[in-house]
């Protein structure tokens, strides 16, 4: 895709899980120690990658422990409807 660095791709990406493509819906996760994927908001993806802050977990509601940013990531499923 030509991207130069991670934000570059996730720009890309964001446009086309955005309002006007809606082509793919777009997970935000952490992977805990034991490689369990704990969903996480968008918000918290950014504020972690950009200022290092621990992100809240959607199922428990709490910070996780011990935050790697390292093990913070997303992935994108194709939006067949």
């Amino acid at each position: 895709a030509g991207c130069e660095s991670d934000s570059d791709l996730l720009k890309l990406v964001r446009y086309f899980c955005g309002a006007h493509s809606k082509l793919f819906n777009i997970t935000y996760c952490y992977y805990d120690f034991d490689g369990e994927e704990i969903p996480i908001s968008a918000e918290c993806y950014y504020n972690a990658l950009i200022s290092d802050i621990s992100p809240i977990s959607l199922l428990s509601g709490r910070e996780i422990d011990d935050f790697d940013v390292n093990n913070i990531s997303f992935y994108c499923i194709l939006n067949v409807k």
